[in-house]
């Protein structure tokens, strides 16, 4: 005969009470027979008791708190509470795989917090300055974040409002883990690249000079973060909350931000070169000096009648996300922006630079891409038909990898592909942007190369006989058959230190970032030409056409601007210290003129005040 153990033995675990409690919980389960067997493991477990131990001091407690006696309620009652029992031990037994799962969820919670502590230990012990030691910080970010991405992504078909209550049932629980608050953190300096943390808790973070490129953050909850010098090109933070956040010369260079809350958030000076702010809310955000060449925004980012004017003037494109617009995007220079899902029906981009952007899934339908640049450009999945036009554009193997195939005779009929060996008689590559292009043993005989971007192109043993390189530009980085050199010397010009450009005819041309200290400008024609945070320092601009040339962020000190026109040039944030035979009179008649930077003389001439 089985010893029943009484259930205020003294010298079973658990507190008697406590025990009374839980077994009046689970007599309210009577009519839940599934419920009520998970609660029967599951108080088998807090008791730290078998579940056969646990099974004895149920049917006691039903005995002592039911007894049998002459009233017929009591007496059914009694043997409902022991029924109950029977009826758990034979699904027990027929269904033992189910609960040792069952257990396996019920130990969930303590394996997750396990995980969790070994997490933060990882965090809290590495020196956030030892930049080597971030790939196990990296790995401990993730874990922590893992319940939030989990929150966030629910299985097929299922709605995300369903999905959010019904993972915390405690069955289905133990499968997840919790979404951690990761607030407050001082990551200062940590190398994160390429960390994943969409839908994270962030907010009031320390990220200065952290490197986050490449990170996934959409949905990320960053408000109120310092991110300042933080590195984020390419990074994914769409749909994330940036609001009051310090971005103060942070690195986004083709960075996703669509969607994104950058409200009163401090972008001052930070590089958004070809990042994609449509729908982004900009409102009461701070643009002081803020790169914007290629961004690309549209009729959601807001304020949108605020900044439609003053975005475009710092080298944004307008370009709708969901109309079709018809875009005049002509000569644009879109290069690695993302433009995936973007309606481009009918739009003009002809001679545009879309080197590296990525087009996938666009529509494209009777577009104009005559003369682009489409090297490195992703088409997957774009939409095309037989009035897209691709004449003289270029591409490469890169480019044609993601072309859709039926439409791939038609690129091939009509475009120039960039390669070794590349058959290109007579081709006209006029103002052509062949920067680093492989074009070494190719056949480029009586091609039209004038005004083409040469530098650092690899012309090895091409065939070079009778090319016209008038106003071709070239570097020291350009390799070119020897017996060539007199062509590039008399017709082409070389953009390098020192360079003697005299008189030069540079009108309208992309020279961003060019590298001409010491150079000779002397009546150069640089008109319109884009010289933005061009390296000019101690060049000789004496009558130099400078007028609506973009000189945003260049560098010209003690450049010699005696009598250059600077008229409607864009001088944001140029740096003009100790320029030489530079006036009053010419700096009030270039654009942004009160955002330079100049020396303290020179500021008290301008009448403007001089910076702590």
């Amino acid at each position: 005969m089985t010893k029943k153990t009484p259930v205020n033995d003294p010298n079973i675990k658990g507190n008697p009470g406590t025990i009374i409690d839980k077994f009046k919980e689970l007599e309210e389960l009577t009519n839940s027979p599934f419920e009520f067997k998970v609660k029967l493991l599951q108080i088998a477990k807090e008791l730290e008791l078998s579940l056969e131990e646990t099974q004895t001091l149920w049917e006691h407690y039903c005995q002592i708190n039911q007894p049998v006696s002459s009233s017929r309620k009591w007496l059914n009652q009694g043997k409902g509470c022991l029924k109950k029992l029977g009826q758990s031990i034979v699904f027990l037994g027929q269904f033992s795989l189910l609960f040792g799962v069952i257990l396996f969820i019920l130990d969930a919670e303590k394996r997750e917090k396990a995980s969790r502590n070994q997490s933060w230990q990882v965090i809290n012990n590495i020196d956030p300055e030892k930049i080597n030691a971030s790939a196990g910080r990296i790995e401990a970010l993730e874990s922590l974040n893992k319940g939030c991405e989990q929150e966030n992504n629910p299985p097929k078909f299922i709605p995300l409002n369903w999905w959010k209550t019904w993972r915390n049932y405690p069955v289905i629980k133990g499968f997840y883990a919790d979404c951690i608050n990761l607030n407050k953190l001082n990551l200062k300096g940590a190398n994160l690249s390429p960390i994943s943390l969409p839908w994270s808790q962030l907010k009031e973070v320390i990220l200065i000079e952290a490197n986050l490129e490449n990170a996934n953050l959409e949905a990320a909850q960053l408000a109120k973060s310092i991110l300042s010098k933080s590195q984020l090109s390419g990074a994914n933070l769409q749909n994330s909350d940036l609001s009051n956040s310090s971005l103060i010369e942070a690195k986004m260079n083709g960075t996703k931000l669509r969607n994104a809350t950058l409200f009163k958030a401090n972008l001052m000076g930070a590089d958004l070169t070809g990042a994609d702010l449509r729908g982004a809310n900009l409102i009461d955000a701070n643009l002081y000096r803020a790169n914007l060449t290629r961004v690309v925004f549209d009729r959601q980012t807001q304020p949108f009648e605020k900044i439609k004017d003053y975005l475009p003037q710092q080298g944004a494109y307008f370009i709708d996300f969901k109309e079709k617009t018809k875009a005049n995007l002509a000569q644009s220079d879109l290069r690695q922006v993302d433009l995936s899902d973007t309606n481009l029906e009918e739009a003009n981009l002809k001679e545009a630079n879309l080197k590296e952007a990525n087009l996938t899934r666009s529509n494209l339908l009777n577009g104009i891409l005559e003369r682009a640049n489409l090297r490195g450009t992703n088409f997957k999945q774009a939409q095309l038909n037989e009035k897209t036009k691709f004449n003289e554009a270029i591409y490469d193997q890169e480019m044609e990898n993601t072309f859709p195939h039926q439409w791939r005779q038609n690129l091939k009929k009509t475009a120039y592909k960039i390669e070794e060996n590349a058959q290109l008689v007579k081709a006209d590559l006029v103002k052509a942007d062949l920067t680093y292009a492989n074009l070494k043993g190719a056949n480029l005989t009586q091609a039209n190369l004038a005004q083409a971007d040469l530098r650092s192109a690899d012309l090895t043993d091409a065939d070079l006989t009778g090319i016209n390189l008038n106003k071709a530009l070239y570097d020291v980085g350009t390799r070119f058959p020897e017996e060539f050199r007199e062509i590039f010397n008399q017709s082409a010009y070389n953009l390098d230190i020192g360079s003697q450009l005299n008189q030069a005819d540079l009108e309208g041309l992309n020279l961003e970032g060019v590298n001409l200290v010491q150079a000779n400008l002397k009546q150069a024609n640089l008109k319109e030409a884009n010289l933005r945070e061009g390296m000019l320092l101690q060049a000789q601009l004496t009558q130099a056409n400078l007028e609506g040339a973009n000189l945003i962020s260049a560098n010209l000190e003690q450049a010699n601007l005696n009598n250059a026109v600077l008229k409607q040039a864009n001088i944001e944030g140029a740096n003009l210290k100790g320029a030489i035979g530079l006036t009053t009179e010419q700096i009030k008649q270039a654009q942004s003129w009160e955002k330079a930077i100049y020396s303290p003389a020179f500021l008290k001439q301008l009448g403007l005040e001089i910076a702590n």
